[in-house]
């Protein structure tokens, strides 16, 4: 019995040792893990301020994009514009080579100047209408007449020509200088995007290396968060490994106080039945020692 008492004394021993490194190991679990929640805190403040700074560069570089999409959209409208202008040139200068053709062949069949033939024309017919002719003269008078006549209707229709292919010119004209004028604006324009193309691309970039340290934040406070919930396993083990031991050593005391009771009433029984051999009064104690064994037997 005392053999086995010292044994059990010695494994409690050992036991409250373990369990005081097992306190220890703990402290420094809780410890550690107070430390890596610090800093998943710490990277968690810095991802949600990159986050806050990524949306502001995304934001602007988006605001740049979209300027620069406009003025892209302005400048094929006006391109598109111009080109048109520059379309109806082309085909009014088309019809300036025309006019031009008719206009030269026309001129093949007037005099030097052409602009005489309405007046020899007005002599031609006072003079078949107030002088007394010969047959053959008055017909070389009508022929001559018909033949003026005739130009005369090729000098109306040159008239007629020339006119629209002066106004065609300045058709032209008016839209060549809008065609210019929709040219230096679309210049303008096109210098405007050459600013801002670059500057959103930088915009861009800004916000993908944001991005970037907000992901590496994030992974850095997921990487602290899981050694701390690893952590936390560890102390709930611990933890369950040190309620275990206690209980083993609450066992070991109940049981040393239940052998020390048995003890105990082992040497009030004996004392009671030597009492009784002697004749002697038992004590209220004794008695119970002595009812209690008959119970426990009967």
């Amino acid at each position: 019995m005392e053999k086995r008492s010292e044994a059990a004394r010695k494994s409690v021993e050992e036991l409250t040792q373990e369990l005081a490194l097992l306190r220890k190991e703990l402290e420094l679990l809780k410890n550690s893990k107070k430390l890596h929640m610090e800093e998943a805190k710490k990277w968690f403040e810095e991802r949600n301020k990159l986050n806050e700074e990524f949306k502001k560069a995304k934001t602007k570089a988006q605001e740049l994009k979209t300027k620069r999409d406009e003025l892209n959209l302005k400048i094929k409208e006006l391109k598109a514009k111009r080109d048109e202008i520059r379309r109806i040139i082309s085909e009014k200068k088309k019809e300036i080579d025309k006019l031009k053709e008719r206009i030269d062949e026309l001129s093949k069949h007037l005099p030097r100047y052409p602009y005489a033939i309405k007046e020899s024309l007005k002599n031609l017919e006072w003079k078949i209408q107030t002088m007394s002719l010969s047959y053959n003269e008055e017909k070389k008078l009508i022929e001559d007449i018909k033949m003026l006549e005739q130009k005369s209707i090729f000098l109306d229709e040159l008239k007629k020509l020339k006119a629209k292919r002066t106004e065609l010119i300045a058709e032209i004209k008016a839209l060549s200088i809008k065609a210019k004028s929709i040219h230096e604006e679309l210049l303008k324009l096109i210098e405007e995007v050459k600013l801002y193309h670059p500057e959103m691309l930088k915009a861009f970039e800004e916000a993908k290396i944001i991005k970037q340290k907000a992901d590496e934040c994030h992974k850095m406070y997921i990487d602290e968060m899981k050694k701390a919930h690893e952590l936390s396993l560890k102390y709930f083990e611990k933890s369950k490994e040190i309620k275990e031991i206690n209980q083993r050593i609450h066992n070991y005391y109940l049981q040393e106080k239940l052998i020390k009771e048995k003890a105990y009433f082992e040497k009030i029984k004996e004392k009671a039945y030597e009492k009784l051999k002697e004749g002697k009064k038992l004590s209220f104690e004794e008695f119970k020692a002595i009812m209690g064994e008959e119970i426990g037997t009967s």
